[in-house]
């Protein structure tokens, strides 16, 4: 695990140790953020399932204003700060579970609202909270990252912009309605 680009560049992040934390593969992390290159310079990113934090530091890293990164579990908590301390960088990061932390943040408005949680999960509650709390600014995107099986179920409020797979891997880009 690296960082891509930016201010830290080629520095390697501490690994997750285990099978609970599916890090997104450098791979996909740097295509995700070719994809983002137009907006992460001065954007508010918001990371609610922050796992080893890598995106969170990617988008730091590539010029993010400012950035979210929240996770439920204690050790993935802790290795995000760790992370950050290893390369002196910081952002706000929250233990909770993803709605607690939304609602914590109801009214700030995010320009990337990135979303990895466990596969087995199911988006649309998730995507309903995000909603409810007002946290995409308008015109920003919510990137969903799937396992390539799972269809993104239609949401009321959101619209599905693209889809782009990667293997086992299906990254989908969400606008919301007007």
């Amino acid at each position: 695990m690296r960082v891509i680009a930016g201010k830290y560049k080629g520095r390697k992040l501490i690994p997750p140790v285990g099978y609970d934390i599916r890090p997104t593969t450098d791979f996909t992390k740097e295509t995700l953020f070719n994809i983002l290159r137009d907006r992460i310079e001065g954007s508010r990113f918001l990371d609610l399932f922050g796992g080893s934090g890598a995106l969170a530091i990617e988008a730091l890293s590539q010029g993010a204003a400012s950035v979210v990164v929240s996770d439920k579990d204690a050790t993935s908590v802790n290795l995000i700060r760790r992370n950050l301390q290893a390369l002196g960088a910081s952002c706000e990061v929250y233990r909770g579970d993803y709605a607690d932390v939304a609602r914590k943040l109801t009214g700030r408005k995010f320009d990337i609202v990135m979303l990895d949680p466990p596969y087995a999960m199911e988006i649309a509650p998730v995507l309903k909270i995000v909603r409810e709390c007002g946290l995409l600014a308008q015109g920003g995107v919510v990137v969903y990252e799937h396992d390539s099986h799972v269809v993104t179920p239609e949401v009321e409020g959101w619209i599905n912009e693209q889809d782009r797979r990667y293997g086992r891997v299906t990254l989908t880009f969400l606008g919301g309605e007007a």
